[in-house]
């Protein structure tokens, strides 16, 4: 079954049961961190890490592309490019919590549940959206630069705010301790960093090109299906 939209192709229902699947994941894990930090002071201090400003993103594009549905509406151009966005920088977060801080954050009681939605849940259902939504348009091949100026950006703030008063969010943007506290100098965290924007653009033109391929697979299949 499908639902109709003014204008725009049918939406099904899979696909929007996915959207509210995870909001309610992101939803769920960000109340469950504020929620349990200690104090005020150390909520505010949440909003300097990654992974819960990318999520915050990810709940404003998702809560958006749900007003759209419901209201019968094409979700805007920024929007999608937004969601691109959103999914390449949570994917990140995966990988980059998975291989480079899971074994030094060990999250107690609930916040278990809530590192695990932010973390692998909600990624995860990013990147089911990214290959079975928004088929109607073709890849603009530019975005995967733009899409690493949020991230690159997030890093030499972090960096900046870190050497002016000590705090560094994670490990590997601290350049004044060794390993395993810091990168060691500032050498290493600019190489580090080049790495970084290097695997975002590489991570973005593949994902864009299974994504394109799916999409004229569909529209060879919408031409197959029009002239029999």
């Amino acid at each position: 079954m499908v639902m109709k939209m003014n204008n725009a192709k049918p939406v099904n229902h899979i696909t929007m049961a996915l959207h509210m699947m995870i909001l309610v994941f992101v939803t769920l894990g960000l109340v469950i961190d504020f929620m349990t930090s200690n104090q005020l002071n150390g909520a505010l201090k949440l909003f300097n890490y990654y992974t819960i400003q990318t999520n915050f993103i990810i709940f404003a594009v998702i809560a958006i592309r749900l007003i759209n549905i419901r209201k019968h509406q094409i979700t805007s151009s920024k929007v999608r490019f937004i969601t691109e966005g959103a999914t390449i920088w949570s994917l990140i977060t995966m990988v980059v919590f998975h291989f480079m801080l899971s074994k030094i954050y060990h999250p107690e009681g609930v916040r278990i549940l809530a590192n695990y939605l932010l973390h692998y849940a909600v990624p995860s259902g990013m990147l089911i959206l990214f290959f079975i939504s928004d088929h109607d348009i073709g890849p603009d091949w530019k975005y995967p630069f733009y899409i690493a100026g949020y991230p690159l950006l997030y890093g030499i703030v972090s960096v900046i705010r870190g050497s002016i008063d000590g705090f560094y969010p994670y490990w590997f943007l601290n350049p004044q301790a060794e390993y395993p506290d810091g990168v060691g100098n500032y050498v290493n965290l600019f190489l580090l960093i080049i790495i970084m924007c290097i695997l975002f653009v590489l991570i973005s033109y593949i994902l864009l090109s299974v994504r394109y391929s799916i999409l004229k697979s569909v529209l060879r299949k919408e031409r197959k299906n029009a002239g029999s």
